[in-house]
């Protein structure tokens, strides 16, 4: 969703606008992606090998859940981040419920052999592969993908040799599946050095379980990019994949169903809160779409959980689960899986990281109430029928209309609010999970005249409003202070402002920006409520006007 917008600098406060981009890989949306601040978030350290004095790096983790009581493990073992003169794979299984790990087991220490990057995948039929990366002793040369296979849910696995090749290619590291109604679609990595003699990622797939592979699509050629770790989903008939360039960019793509390229976008040019990437992992939950992976910015490490739009491919929200500064390699390969406890929903997720600089890597896992790290609240109104009331809403209407409509851009569209009445009002809610923690509303509002009143204001469940930041009928902004009245920055019409409210109901205490600006500071909530349920959207019937409405987040 683009606006093209003019710079207004009124009263104390510069109102910068949003701009639509004219360029062939569109700007990213204002205000995106919404930081997210997951409160609560647990660590615990699943194998410390620093006390054993010898194989002591633990890094590069892979995991399948089994069941809620049942985690496989899968990751290297050895001296150093690489070129050690040999390091083991070994497989852990981990109980969610219980918080403990069940067996510790070695899965390959061939003499000479560094098991570099393992993958666990299951097939359809319920076996589970293990395809590592193996590379010799002392150097960084691939020796070229082995394989090992579990019959019994990842208990003990047995070596099946070496990947074979397809085609003209033999592979060196596998990076993520997809299991598509029993085909099963696989990235693959070939390298200089192995069979193919081609440094690309391709696209290979199984109908038999894994049994054998055929070659589907070469797409460092398709996608005209140079990339190595990455990740795929499927969206609609196609799929999404997200990849680390070799040249340190971060670029998300997607694809028909043939893995033939339909869109692209460059993340790391478009958003400062991702650039150099390692190791994603794209993964569906509810029809939402999440990168979980490592960022690097400058010498800083951080673990990021991503909310992509798959149609427009924006990054939508950001979550910082952890970060350190001890080195720019050894940390945060990370996989999630999903556990209920007391009816509520959780997400794991097992990586290595150090625990100081001075510390070795350990394998770690994370976890966090999921509902911490969702939205709350997304509209975008782009899907909904134009002319018609935005669906999943509840309108007012005595007053005049409130429809949806186009915007300029193509399939751009907005809530619209118009007000016919001198006496009457409209308005627009839409409730959302309860919450009396941290609230964050951010959306975009244009009004259409400067001489009637909307305000935006979210409520309890009886409809108490718990705060209000509204544009006036004088052409000026403003909120509550409690129960005072406080002018904000002027508006004018035409113009599409950025309003963000950052409210933190324990204290009774609201923020308000506009585009940006820090409008308001630790204002006291207009009513005293318990918790925010709902969004309010609405006219005062005292005038008519029009206004329009969009982009809007509730986290």
């Amino acid at each position: 969703m683009f606006k093209r917008l003019t710079v207004s600098c009124l009263a104390a406060v510069c109102l910068l606008p949003l701009l639509m981009s004219g360029s062939a890989e569109a700007a990213p949306n204002p205000g995106l992606p919404v930081t997210v601040t997951p409160e609560g978030v647990q660590l615990q350290t699943l194998f410390d090998a620093d006390p054993t004095g010898v194989d002591k790096y633990l890094a590069f983790p892979t995991l399948l859940q089994q069941s809620d009581t049942k985690v496989i493990i899968s990751y290297k073992r050895g001296d150093a981040h690489y070129m050690e003169s040999e390091a083991s794979l070994e497989t852990m299984i981990y109980n969610p419920s219980t918080g403990t790990v069940t067996s510790r087991t070695a899965t390959d220490q061939t003499a000479g052999v560094i098991n570099q990057n393992p993958e666990l995948m299951r097939m359809p039929n319920g076996d589970v592969y293990n395809f590592v990366d193996q590379q010799q002793g002392g150097t960084k040369t691939r020796l070229g993908a082995r394989m090992f296979k579990s019959t019994d849910g990842g208990d003990t696995f047995a070596d099946q040799g070496a990947f074979p090749q397809v085609g003209s290619y033999r592979y060196g590291y596998m990076f993520d599946d997809y299991d598509d109604g029993g085909t099963v679609y696989m990235l693959a990595m070939s390298f200089p050095e192995l069979t193919g003699g081609a440094r690309a990622v391709h696209v290979l797939k199984t109908t038999d379980n894994g049994s054998n592979w055929t070659y589907v699509k070469n797409l460092t050629s398709t996608f005209g990019f140079a990339f190595n770790e990455s990740s795929l989903e499927k969206y609609g008939s196609g799929y999404l994949v997200i990849a680390r360039g070799d040249d340190h960019s971060t670029r998300l793509f997607k694809t028909d169903a043939s893995f033939n390229l339909v869109a692209s976008k460059t993340l790391s040019s478009s958003y400062s809160e991702i650039n150099y990437i390692g190791r994603p992992k794209l993964f569906v939950d509810g029809g939402n779409y999440y990168l979980l992976c490592r960022d690097i910015q400058g010498t800083t490490n951080y673990l990021k959980l991503y909310r992509i739009n798959p149609d427009t491919l924006e990054l939508e929200s950001v979550a910082t689960l952890n970060s350190n500064s001890y080195s720019a390699a050894d940390s945060y390969y990370a996989e999630p899986y999903f556990i209920t406890k007391s009816g509520k929903t959780y997400i794991g997720i097992v990586t290595y990281q150090k625990g100081s600089s001075s510390d070795q890597p350990n394998i770690v896992r994370y976890e966090a109430l999921w509902d911490e790290l969702k939205w709350r609240l997304h509209e975008r109104f782009d899907g909904m029928t134009t002319g018609s009331a935005p669906t999943g809403w509840t309108t007012g209407t005595s007053g005049g209309t409130v429809t949806v409509e186009n915007l300029p851009a193509a399939g751009d569209k907005a809530l619209k609010l118009q007000d016919t009445s001198a006496s009457q009002l409209v308005e627009a809610t839409k409730g959302f999970a309860s919450t009396s923690g941290t609230v964050e509303l951010q959306l975009n509002v244009q009004p259409q005249q400067t001489n009637q009143v909307l305000g935006v204001s979210l409520t309890d469940a009886a409809g108490t409003n718990g705060f209000t930041v509204a544009f006036d009928n004088n052409g000026k902004m403003y909120t509550y202070n409690g129960s005072v009245k406080t002018t904000l920055p002027s508006y004018t019409a035409g113009t599409w402002y950025q309003i963000k409210i950052v409210a933190r109901t324990a204290t009774q205490k609201f923020d308000v920006y506009i585009n940006g600006v820090l409008a308001a500071s630790n204002y006291t909530y207009r009513n005293p409520v318990s918790a925010l349920t709902t969004l309010r959207i609405n006219t005062t019937g005292a005038g008519t006007g029009t206004f329009l409405a969009d982009d809007i987040v509730v986290y």
